[in-house]
């Protein structure tokens, strides 16, 4: 007489099939075998799947920034930027105002691109403290 599953595993009674379309899998697998590795070799992947649903956590970041007013600044800047090179292009010249507005432009979107770095990193580093507490 064949064992069934239950009989041979006594300690995991519960058992749940995972399907992944082919590009799932191999994502899946690409990241298994990363870990996989950095534990020398010896995980199965149920081990990995077990230990992933079981001990994961998801941190929420919240930055103060709004999205909706970070992509209109960026969206003037950059329509600011391109109609000074659209009239460059066209007549072949650009005059230093033009120039000094491009680079104003430039630092103008350097420091909101910094701006949402900064405050990204410090609530992931806030929540990385909140969650080792």
């Amino acid at each position: 007489m064949a064992m069934s599953w239950q009989d041979s595993h006594p300690n995991r009674c519960r058992r749940k099939t995972v399907t992944f379309t082919p590009d799932e899998w191999a994502e899946a697998n690409r990241f298994y075998q990363r870990v996989k590795r950095s534990r020398g070799g010896v995980l199965s992947f149920s081990a990995h799947a077990r230990a992933l649903l079981i001990d994961a956590h998801t941190v929420v970041v919240t930055v103060a920034l709004d999205p909706g007013m970070v992509r209109a600044d960026m969206a003037r800047i950059g329509n600011n930027i391109n109609q000074i090179a659209h009239v460059a292009n066209a007549t072949g010249l650009i005059t230093s105002g033009d120039m000094t507005r491009v680079l104003d432009s430039q630092r103008e979107l350097t420091a909101l691109l910094l701006r949402m770095c900064r405050e990204r990193d410090e609530a992931v580093e806030a929540a990385r403290w909140r969650s080792s507490t």
